[in-house]
């Protein structure tokens, strides 16, 4: 509606160039919302077919000019990432906080249970924490076998005697 339009919005952005050259997305948040997901920059649909689901994003962020006025009590711009299958949340719990002056690389790694095997999922970007400019670029969305669990830890040692004879 009339009030999406005033909170958010998209485009290109050549300014916000990565150091790599050429341009980035740039979603401009101008007020924060609750819940946050109501604001997210979607990645598409992927068929859940393996263990793991990455995505590897590069990102910056440039708060507003209310936010900053803000000093030090407002969070730091930051973004989630929402993997969904139809209305069942799979991940991803970690914020990760974007940096007003400096490119940063984020990786979220999202184990898919065998049950969702087939699945569409929806992958995106949550914008809606914090009112900020948010620059993308260099998005990956991969799926792979997850690592396999870590060892056992060892037994500890330790000995006990038991004799199950009846006294004669």
């Amino acid at each position: 509606g009339a009030s999406d339009k005033a909170l958010v919005a998209a485009g290109s952005d050549s300014q916000g160039v990565r150091p790599s050259g050429g341009h980035c997305a740039r979603v401009a948040v101008k007020q924060a919302t609750q819940p946050a997901w109501h604001v997210k920059l979607a990645l598409g649909r992927f068929r859940a077919v393996d263990q793991m689901l990455r995505v590897a994003l590069s990102a910056r962020a440039i708060p507003e000019a209310s936010a900053s006025a803000a000093g030090a009590t407002a969070p730091p711009p930051g973004l989630t990432i929402d993997v969904v299958d139809g209305e069942t949340w799979l991940g991803y719990w970690q914020r990760f906080n974007l940096s007003a002056t400096e490119w940063r690389r984020f990786e979220a790694a999202v184990p898919l249970p065998h049950s969702k095997r087939g699945h569409l999922l929806d992958v995106s970007i949550v914008l809606g924490h914090v009112a900020a400019t948010y620059l993308i670029d260099d998005v990956n969305v991969s799926q792979s076998v997850a690592p396999p669990p870590p060892p056992a830890s060892p037994l500890a040692a330790w000995g006990a005697t038991y004799d199950f004879e009846r006294p004669k």
